[in-house]
């Protein structure tokens, strides 16, 4: 017998309320066996993918009532290993949703939550504003043809920093392959016939933050005077800074990197012509480094 009878008929059924504490056992018992049997390490749970929406593939769908029963007890569920699993709000399928379920959901359910996920689709909504990291979770362009070019990984460069930028802890793409099948850009590989595959752009963008801003790292504040230039950095837990630079200019920018500490920095690059790209290694002086930035072009520097 299928110990998971219980769940919804059918996608994007709703789970009978008689069923949320089989549900949050679930759950418990997924996080436990895949922690301390098949040793993943997993340390972070939310509570349901995209409850406002009815896919054809494997789903359910929650009102806001029924997501503040069930979410409680899922949190409950899982805080109870005392393993340190943080466990998040559902993860809309837009900022407005998990806004929405946030803003309905009880005082008592929304405190049982350690971070609030979204899904980084549709119009810009402000979801952090409830005192809890917030994580944006997915987000990709499976509405349109595939763009591999650099035009497109600054786009993504820029919405990271946009989060970044915003207090948001972590940031997410939707899936690391797209199948020979779509020619969409859902993916930041795609496959091709006979085995073929290419690499987008936004890959290599992703790795100029990934590589440089690091789990536990600490945002700290980084601007520049030219509209064209966007900055982000962070330090490490030794007092490191690492910077990412987006020119976003056509043309070539000659600036300063100022608030050093360290004797040295390295980096790397992406742009039309580079991914990944490792730099020349340049010597601080007074704390700063001038450094030229092609158009169009994601830089990372990191001290050492």
């Amino acid at each position: 017998m299928d110990e998971r009878q219980w769940l919804p008929e059918y996608n994007g059924g709703h789970l009978k309320t008689t069923h949320y504490d089989k549900f949050a056992n679930y759950l418990k018992t997924y996080v436990d066996h895949y922690r301390n049997t098949f040793g993943f390490n997993i340390k972070w749970v939310s509570v349901q993918n995209e409850p406002d929406l009815s896919t054809p593939y494997a789903s359910a769908q929650y009102t806001t009532s029924e997501m503040n029963q069930a979410a409680a007890k899922v949190a409950d569920a899982i805080h109870s290993l005392n393993q340190g699993v943080l466990v998040g709000a559902p993860e809309g399928s837009n900022r407005m949703a998990s806004n929405n379920y946030m803003v309905n959901f009880s005082t008592a359910t929304r405190d049982k939550f350690d971070f609030v996920t979204v899904h980084d689709y549709g119009t810009y909504t402000d979801v952090n504003h409830f005192g809890k990291p917030l994580i944006s979770t997915e987000v990709s362009d499976f509405q349109n043809a595939n763009d591999p070019s650099i035009t497109d990984g600054l786009k993504w460069a820029n919405i990271i920093a946009s989060d970044l930028k915003r207090g948001e802890r972590g940031w997410l793409y939707w899936w690391a392959v797209n199948p020979a099948s779509s020619g969409t850009g859902e993916g930041l590989i795609n496959l091709g016939a006979n085995n073929s595959f290419s690499v987008n752009k936004r890959l290599y963008v992703m790795g100029q933050f990934s590589r440089y801003l690091r789990p536990d790292d600490i945002r700290i504040l980084a601007a520049s005077s030219d509209s064209n230039l966007i900055s982000i950095a962070g330090t490490n837990h030794t007092g490191r800074a690492s910077v990412i630079i987006i020119n976003n200019s056509s043309s070539a920018i000659t600036t300063t990197i100022s608030g050093l500490t360290f004797d040295h920095v390295s980096g790397r690059r992406t742009s039309a012509s580079e991914d990944l790209a490792k730099l020349a290694d340049l010597t601080v002086n007074g704390g700063s480094v001038t450094v030229t930035l092609p158009g169009k072009s994601v830089t990372s520097y990191t001290e050492y």
